[in-house]
């Protein structure tokens, strides 16, 4: 599903748009990144890399409600 399904210019392939789960993504990461304590690491990976793959938890989440 897209966020953004009809075409806006300056889109190199303004055809396709957001996929729906990449939005709710960004849309999370604004509440991660702002929060000061940010995302919780795992292992050796980065704070970026962290704060994306709870973006992406919540945005599976969002999509799963969705549905409901």
């Amino acid at each position: 599903m897209k966020a953004f399904p009809k075409p806006f210019s300056g889109c190199a392939d303004s055809n396709r748009g957001m996929d729906l789960r990449d939005y709710f993504a960004a849309a999370a990461m604004t509440g991660i990144c702002a929060h000061l304590g940010g995302a919780a690491q795992k292992g050796n990976e980065t704070i970026y890399e962290a704060h994306a793959r709870w973006a992406y938890l919540a945005a599976d989440a969002m999509m799963k409600a969705r549905k409901q």
